[in-house]
């Protein structure tokens, strides 16, 4: 019998690029995963490109600065890979519920 040996998570490699005052993009392992803007207000807004998992008001939520933003942005993002791999996981239960069974 064999067990799932699960292997520790890499660090993620986060990256801010400054495009003017007014936005930042933010990129996760070089892929980019959206960007913050100032408001009007001087409070900084994210948008994720990226389909995300909402919890409570996510994206209306506005930070002091671009960096806090960006990090609850990357959080987001995290929940959303892990979604997707739970998900994945899921649609192959039968895999492995059948493996040892030869037909």
């Amino acid at each position: 019998m064999s067990e799932d040996v699960k292997t520790p998570a890499t660090p993620l490699k986060i990256r801010y690029e400054r495009k003017d005052k007014e936005t930042t993009v933010v990129y996760v392992n070089n892929r980019k995963i959206g960007q913050v803007n100032r408001q009007m207000n001087m409070k900084w807004r994210m948008s994720p490109s990226f389909p995300y998992i909402r919890t409570e008001t996510d994206q209306d939520l506005e930070y002091d600065g671009p960096i806090e933003a960006s990090r609850y942005m990357v959080k987001m993002w995290e929940r959303m890979r892990e979604a997707q791999d739970a998900r994945s996981e899921e649609e192959h239960w039968y895999e492995k519920m059948f493996q040892d069974v030869s037909f």
